[in-house]
């Protein structure tokens, strides 16, 4: 039979909202990102983070996402975790003026995070 708009699984499925998209933790395993120093700090860094008591679902250059796992935008910060139910991004930079920049879209996209930045 032809199915009819308005059923009940089309409500829910139109009700869900089409930006609610998780993105699983890649665990800090990724191909390098910038340059080899960069790189090199980001991935001493998450090795760090591994360590660290409570940090999990740590992400290194995946599109930022909220303390959820939901997406918040296109951006990639070079590190995300989660710590206590608190969302953590790092961005590594080469001037301030660049880590101003990232830390503005960051907070505009997840006012409840915090932002650490490290100045190479």
């Amino acid at each position: 039979g032809v199915i009819k708009g308005g059923s009940k699984v089309d409500n829910i499925i139109n009700s869900i909202p089409l930006t609610t998209k998780k993105i699983e933790p890649n665990r800090g395993v990724a191909k390098p990102h910038g340059k080899p120093d960069h790189n090199e700090y980001i991935d001493k860094m998450i090795d760090e983070l591994k360590k660290g008591e409570g940090n999990e679902n740590i992400r290194k250059n995946q599109k930022q996402v909220d303390v959820n796992g939901n997406k918040v935008g296109n951006n990639r910060p070079d590190i995300q975790w989660d710590n206590n139910g608190v969302h953590h991004n790092l961005e590594v930079d080469r001037t301030d003026k660049n880590n101003q920049k990232h830390e503005k879209v960051i907070k505009e996209n997840d006012p409840n995070s915090i932002f650490h930045k490290k100045i190479l």
